[in-house]
Order: structure tokens, then C-alpha cells, then sequence
């Protein structure tokens, strides 16, 4: 499927918002405590997920109060996300619900393993390819930085997919169309 002037520029304009959109979350995290990167990025998943209501809901006016987990089980609900999105996001919001309401806190590296543990195959390929960009002796900060910002790029792909699935629908179409018409010359004529 070859893509329109138009389509391109769209898909180009939308590939860097998301560039800037990851590059301004890694500069923000740099120097952030692991607990503030959890938050931050439960605020941007949050943002995705609102996108994705707004998408994929006939009316999505409705559901602007929901809560977070009520929003991520809406999702999941419908079919918008599937099992291997929802588990580590969920995890990520059970972790950042004690934090919020645990003053003393403190995220370790079993609460790393339970998010990287609910990774699909896909999401901890690409987590692990994401981290060889770093040298050996990786800190464990940095690991869970990573791991979460894979979550919430995965998501984010998410938010582009209905563009790409009306273009596959229309490109069919156009084929379906273009049969019909040939099938339909042949008989004809």
C-alpha cells in the first residue's frame, strides 16, 4: 500500500510529536528518583489511554471522569488493548497507587521483576534490544526507566494503530472495488 502526499505528512508529523513526545520523558526521568519516574509515566500512559477513549468510543464524553484503573479496564474491556498491554500497565498503576499512599515507600527490584514479568514476548524483545543501547554495568534505575518507557510506547503505538487499520480497510476496498469492476467488464462485454 503506497501512501498519499498527505498521508505521509500526517504519518511523518505524527512519528515526531511521539520522537519529541519519548526524548522530552527521557530528559525529564534523567535525574528523577525511580518513584517520580513511575509517577511520570503513569501520567503519560494516562494521557494515551484517554486518547485511545476518545479514538475508539462512540461517545467518549461519557467516561471523562473515570479513574485510571476504571479507564484501563474500559480499554481492556472493549478489546481497545489487549492482555499483554494491560497486565504491566496495571502492575505499573498498583505500584504507583503505594507510592502515593505510602509515605515511606520504596520501589525495589521485586517490584521491577512483577512488571517485567508481565512483559509479552514482544514487549521484553524489545526491551531487552532497547537496552543494549547502554553499556554493561547498567544501573538498576536506568533498567527500570527503560522497562517503563517500553511500556508506554507500546501503548502509544496503540493511539497510531487506527490510522493505519482505516488505510489497510480502504486499500481493500479499493481492491474489492477494482474486482468487482473488472468482473463486471468481463461479463459485460
Amino acid at each position: 500500500m503506497e501512501l498519499s502526499k498527505i498521508e505521509s505528512d500526517y504519518l511523518e508529523a505524527g512519528l515526531d510529536e511521539f520522537l519529541k513526545e519519548k526524548q522530552d520523558f527521557l530528559n525529564k526521568t534523567e535525574h528523577e528518583e525511580i518513584q517520580m519516574v513511575i509517577l511520570r509515566v503513569h501520567l503519560y500512559i494516562e494521557k494515551e489511554m484517554i486518547r485511545l477513549t476518545e479514538i475508539f468510543l462512540k461517545h467518549p464524553q461519557k467516561f471523562k471522569g473515570l479513574n485510571f484503573k476504571s479507564r484501563l479496564d474500559l480499554l481492556y474491556g472493549v478489546g481497545v488493548i489487549d492482555k499483554e498491554i494491560y497486565d504491566p500497565i496495571d502492575k505499573i498503576n498498583t505500584i504507583r497507587n503505594s507510592i502515593s499512599h505510602g509515605l515511606n515507600y520504596e520501589f525495589n527490584k521485586e517490584e521491577y521483576k512483577k512488571i517485567y514479568d508481565s512483559l509479552s514476548n514482544d514487549i521484553l524483545k524489545e526491551y531487552k534490544k532497547d537496552l543494549q543501547y547502554f553499556s554493561k554495568a547498567i544501573s538498576f534505575s536506568k533498567k527500570t526507566r527503560v522497562l517503563l518507557l517500553c511500556v508506554w510506547v507500546n501503548l502509544q503505538s496503540i493511539v497510531s494503530t487506527p490510522y493505519f487499520t482505516l488505510l489497510e480497510i480502504g486499500s481493500s476496498y479499493k481492491i474489492l472495488a477494482y474486482e468487482e469492476i473488472e468482473k463486471y467488464k468481463k461479463e459485460s462485454f
